[in-house]
């Protein structure tokens, strides 16, 4: 048997780092994915998928990945059963992410200081001088 699944999409929204008791790092996130199939309208579908990632696969998509980044997973598709808050049972249907890779352009790194930089001043000093300008 054989359950692989790859998607190609955009994060649909931050991706949520949390810690089990044990201190697993588990991230959470659904990226949004475009159906190859388009309708007569031109529009193609685009499906909404949760997605889970274990210990440092987690840690690297909540490092490296935004709201809206473009993101390849590739992973093992599973479903978990629940009883919500009101009783309900529900089934989760989510990809276990083993592999994240980087998809599209190279994300442009923003400088943390946002004002210009200015060559720093140099001052006139002369050797003959007792006063240090320092």
């Amino acid at each position: 048997m054989l359950n692989n699944v790859t998607l190609s999409g955009r994060l649909v929204h931050e991706p949520q780092l949390r810690h089990t008791q044990a201190g697993v790092a588990v991230a959470s996130f659904s990226i949004a994915v475009e159906r190859d199939a388009g309708q007569e309208d031109g529009h193609r579908p685009v499906d909404f998928i949760d997605c889970v990632a274990w210990r440092n696969t987690g840690e690297f998509v909540c490092q490296y990945f935004k709201k809206g980044s473009p993101i390849i997973v590739s992973g093992q598709l599973q479903t978990r059963k629940y009883t919500d808050r009101d009783n309900n049972k529900r089934t989760a249907v989510e990809v276990n992410v083993q592999k994240a890779y980087f998809a599209g352009d190279k994300p442009k790194m923003e400088p943390s200081n946002t004002e210009p930089y200015t060559e720093p001043v140099k001052a006139e000093y002369d050797a003959g001088d007792t006063d240090l300008p320092f």
